[in-house]
Formats: C-alpha cells, structure tokens, sequence
C-alpha cells in the first residue's frame, strides 16, 4: 500500500513539473500583421506580415520564393462580422489543403531580434465581395514542434 502511494505521488510530481515547464514555454517569435483598414469591393487587399525572432538564438525559418505569396508559409484566416469563418476562394481552400507545389521556398536564421516582412493577399484566398467587417488573424507552427502554433493579433478590415 505504502508502495502504491509513493507511486502515486512521483507520478504526481512530474506531471506537476511537466505543467510548470509548458505553461513556461514562450513562443520564440511573433507575428505582426497590417492592412488597410477600408478597402473597396473588389479591390485587392493586402496583408503585411512581420515575423520577429524573439528568442535567444537563430530560428530557422522559411520563406516563398515570392515575399509576396507569404500564404504558403502562413496559415492565415478570416471571419466576418457575425463570427463566422470568410468563404474561402478556391485559391485559398487549395493552399489550406494543401494541394499546390510550392514555387520556391528559401530557408535560413534569422537572427534574435531580426524581422522578416512579407506580404499575403488575402482576397486572393477569401471572398470579401460581401460589403463588411472582416477580422484577419495570421499564425505560423514553429519550426521543429508544428503543434505549437504562434498566432498574431486580430486585425480589422472594412469593405465598402
């Protein structure tokens, strides 16, 4: 019985410490996007993304070959004023499945405190025809642990 419970309590113990070390865990960069804040229907609208490096040592990171079709490295996403997901373009819902052969990637550190800026266009993967709110929101798995994903801040845009 006693062994049980000594049992019991070093298994206790080391989930305790494996809480404390994930909830300790930062992410070791961040993701800063802009964009218009009011766009036209039918104008292209475009996302400026901004990875930081802020960790202590290089991260290695990916890029397209086009700054500007920064979708491929990105998981980007879009919802409208009612909270619901934008409709994707058929674009868009290939590049979430993935179906496309990339056209390039470049890879290399970026050092701490470095930024990498890339642009998305992100009527190109959702359909923001519907005159409204849109809230955009860009994240990215790190590198070498892909279920852990940084997320940027929400951003808004108005169509008009």
């Amino acid at each position: 019985m006693k062994l049980a419970v000594v049992i019991l309590l070093g298994m206790l113990e080391m989930v305790a410490a494996s809480s404390a070390a994930q909830t300790e865990r930062k992410d070791p960069f961040t993701i800063t996007i802009s964009a218009p804040a009011n766009v036209n229907v039918g104008e292209e609208v475009r996302v400026r993304i901004i990875f930081t490096n802020v960790s202590d040592k290089p991260y290695f990171y990916t890029v397209s070959a086009k700054p500007s079709e920064a979708e491929y490295e990105y998981i980007i996403k879009a919802w409208s004023a009612d909270g619901k997901e934008a409709p994707e373009t058929d674009y868009g819902r290939r590049i979430r499945l993935g179906e496309f052969i990339l056209p390039g990637r470049a890879g290399g550190a970026v050092d701490p405190g470095e930024k990498v800026e890339e642009d998305s266009t992100i009527s190109k993967l959702f359909d923001l025809s519907t005159p409204g709110k849109y809230e955009i929101e860009v994240d990215r798995p790190v590198y070498d642990d892909p279920k852990w994903i940084v997320k940027s801040h929400r951003i808004s845009i108005t169509v008009d």
